[in-house]
């Protein structure tokens, strides 16, 4: 898989200079991996830490990749990640950008998050500081991992997907200009509890 950018955390560590060889389950690996640009993550604010592979951001924790990826808005643009709430309370969520030029113009995966309807699954788009719900849906309310993903076809339709099924498509033309970075932050509410984050992969097809 051509990866465009892939993070899984196995190292143990947010700073580094080098690549890492990365096969396709995601294991560091010589045999059947292929070399992909590893990025240093910055710290925007709170708290985050790594443990067995697995990032644990604290409420109202953000990091950003020290490294943009390129996109060509004529494939699509696919996404994926794990993540789990770790507490059955509401207000704490994880918002993941898969498309974003600076904070305030992006594209962002919000779940999943622990709210009062449950672990919401949504998609929002940030513009000039404005943020915009474009699709939403709800499921049952846990703290199980569970895998976010998504495309954005070359014809502007988005689809969001929850453990692999999809929670629909909805269309949206609207993109960021300038260079790609990744921004994670637990979005902290009435309920301050820490998120769980692992597995990040973009890639195009």
């Amino acid at each position: 898989m051509p990866y465009l950018f892939y993070e899984d955390w196995n190292d143990n560590k947010y700073s580094r200079d080098t690549a890492a060889i990365i096969a396709l389950g995601g294991k560091l690996n010589n045999a059947g991996g292929r070399l992909i640009p590893k990025t240093t993550w910055v710290l925007g604010s709170g708290t985050a830490t790594i443990t067995n592979g697995v990032n644990r951001l604290a409420p109202a924790a953000t990091l950003r990749s020290a490294r943009a990826f390129p996109f060509n808005p004529n494939k699509t643009l696919v996404w994926e990640y794990k993540g789990r709430s770790t507490y059955s309370g509401r207000d704490h969520a994880l918002r993941v950008t898969v498309l974003g030029a600076t904070r305030n113009n992006r594209w962002t995966a919000f779940g999943p998050n622990w709210q009062e309807a449950g672990n919401l699954n949504a998609l929002w788009k940030c513009v000039n500081g404005s943020w915009t719900i474009v699709k939403l849906v709800a499921h049952s309310g846990n703290t199980n991992w569970h895998t976010i993903s998504g495309k954005r076809y070359p014809d502007g339709t988005w689809e969001i997907f929850y453990d692999g099924v999809s929670d629909g498509t909805v269309a949206d033309s609207w993109l960021p200009s300038g260079n790609n970075y990744i921004w994670v932050s637990n979005d902290a509410g009435t309920y301050i509890h820490d998120v769980e984050f692992d597995n990040f992969k973009i890639w195009q097809e």
